[in-house]
């Protein structure tokens, strides 16, 4: 739960930052089109940069969680 809301806290203060840079900025305006196009792919990938994160804590909470079970069972 604490990562999640580090995760939570990291998006929140970074996004409205991020797209400052990535929109506001007049220099923009002047770019080519392919440059844009590569802006906005590296703005899609900060935004999925949160979501695998909430899923990597996800997977490492489950693995902690169940890490009793499979060294208690017969497996090992």
């Amino acid at each position: 739960m604490i990562a999640w809301f580090g995760i939570g806290v990291l998006m929140y203060i970074m996004m409205p930052t991020i797209y400052q840079v990535a929109y506001q900025l007049p220099v923009w305006s002047t770019m080519p089109a392919n440059l844009l196009a590569i802006r906005d792919n590296l703005y899609g990938v900060f935004l999925i940069c949160g979501i695998i994160a909430f899923a990597v804590s996800i997977l490492w909470a489950f693995s902690a969680a169940t890490r009793e079970q499979v060294a208690d069972s017969d497996y090992i």
